[in-house]
């Protein structure tokens, strides 16, 4: 609730019922949202949160509620998130597609990666009071991005130094991969090759031998080999 910022040993003693109409609004918005979001409110930098972003915290949470979000809650990432909320309280918008974060929150440092946004929130008078944002955890995505590049690095190495020319197609014949070797004995350089249809790059081919084996393959679905 938005109560429970003042309560749970929270720092910050200033009752829900004298919070300002701007902060209230944010409060009320934050915890109907069901996506991680947050207040970094007054020149404290108080730090509130939504049952969504709790996770995050690990075993910050509920300690975290209302203290000072670098001083206290983050700051073995004060570094990183100190410019982007600088520029917040400077009334510039902050947006991260993605950010690499060395967070303590369960007694030892985990490299996690997040995406997130900084907006600055005004009061009555215009000038900035805090900021409201909402974050994504993109860790398993980056890992994911991570192993599939090293497999592809391996892919790579061995295609490389193979002494055959190879070549993989999609199921319509459009080239999507070759090696050195294969490029020697084509005549045409990789970039020439990826993406264009096999028949075009050879004209005459679909009819042939060769072209009568794909054509096999693709109705059957079983291996095929030929020498043409």
């Amino acid at each position: 609730s938005a109560s429970s910022a003042t309560t749970r040993s929270s720092p910050w003693p200033i009752a829900a019922t004298t919070w300002s109409e701007a902060l209230r609004t944010l409060v009320a918005l934050m915890l109907a949202s069901n996506q991680p979001m947050y207040i970094v409110w007054g020149p404290s930098r108080t730090f509130l949160y939504n049952d969504h972003y709790m996770p995050f915290l690990g075993a910050k949470h509920p300690w975290a509620l209302g203290r000072d979000i670098l001083e206290e809650v983050w700051p073995e990432i004060r570094k990183e998130l100190e410019p982007l909320i600088a520029s917040a309280a400077a009334g510039d918008p902050v947006h991260i597609s993605s950010m690499r974060l060395m967070l303590e929150r369960n007694g030892y440092p985990e490299e996690t990666y997040f995406s997130f946004f900084f907006a600055p929130v005004r009061d009555a008078s215009g000038a900035v009071a805090g900021m409201f944002g909402a974050c994504s955890d993109i860790t398993g995505q980056m890992q994911l991005e991570r192993d599939l590049s090293a497999s592809d690095a391996r892919h790579r190495h061995v295609l490389e130094n193979m002494d055959e020319a190879f070549v993989l197609f999609d199921c319509d014949f459009h080239v999507v991969e070759v090696n050195p070797v294969a490029e020697r004995l084509t005549g045409l350089h990789r970039e020439e090759l990826l993406g264009r249809l096999h028949w075009d790059l050879f004209p005459g081919t679909l009819e042939s031998p060769l072209g009568e084996m794909y054509l096999r393959a693709q109705s059957t679905g079983r291996s095929e080999s030929i020498e043409y």
